[in-house]
């Protein structure tokens, strides 16, 4: 598929056109223009998820075999997409979910990657409630406060993790963190 902006372009300028005829207000405009693009941004994803699912069922492993289907949702910055996806037995017998693994969506989590990053953000810096309603006051589902300090948790512990790592590297096998400058001292 090549990046053709002009044509979606055009289609939103229908759609702004059509809500600036319509309502004759630039707030309800500017609302209901993003509430529509964002609701067909999360169909759209859904509608790719599962083409892709099927590119990928084409493709699989020969000793894969497809155990069923089941449906997912996940909570994006854009809106709840949900899809269905093929579940599949490995070679080993183990439950794999391709599509999952290949666009890195975690196991069992409600939030999309890009949703999680944009909730920790938010929550660090306004009370969680309101983070969760800022982020997702264009979405149907609700999304508490406890949500938002569970991905905090979360946060401080990957970085907590990942600090380790690094006293590691530094203490105990002598590497030297990477930076950008090196100090004049």
């Amino acid at each position: 598929m090549h990046d053709d902006t002009a044509l979606l372009k055009s289609l939103l300028v229908g759609l702004c056109f059509d809500h600036i005829v319509r309502f004759e207000d630039f707030e309800q405009v500017e609302t209901n223009s993003l509430q529509d693009v964002l609701r067909m941004l999360a169909d759209a994803m859904s509608e790719a998820l599962e083409i892709f699912d099927e590119r990928l069922f084409v493709d699989k492993p020969k000793d894969w075999r497809v155990k069923d289907s089941r449906p997912r949702t996940v909570l994006t910055e854009f809106g709840e997409v949900a899809f269905t996806r093929r579940i599949y037995l490995d070679q080993f017998g183990d439950r794999r979910t391709h599509l999952d693994e290949i666009v890195a969506l975690p196991q069992r989590k409600r939030l999309s990657p890009g949703a999680f990053r944009a909730l920790a953000l938010f929550g660090s810096e306004i009370p969680y409630e309101r983070a969760a309603r800022a982020l997702f006051r264009h979405c149907a589902a609700d999304v508490s406060a406890m949500t938002t300090m569970g991905v905090l948790r979360e946060t401080g512990d990957l970085l907590e993790t990942e600090a380790e790592g690094r006293r590691r590297d530094l203490f105990d096998h002598g590497l030297l963190p990477s930076a950008l400058r090196e100090s004049e001292e």
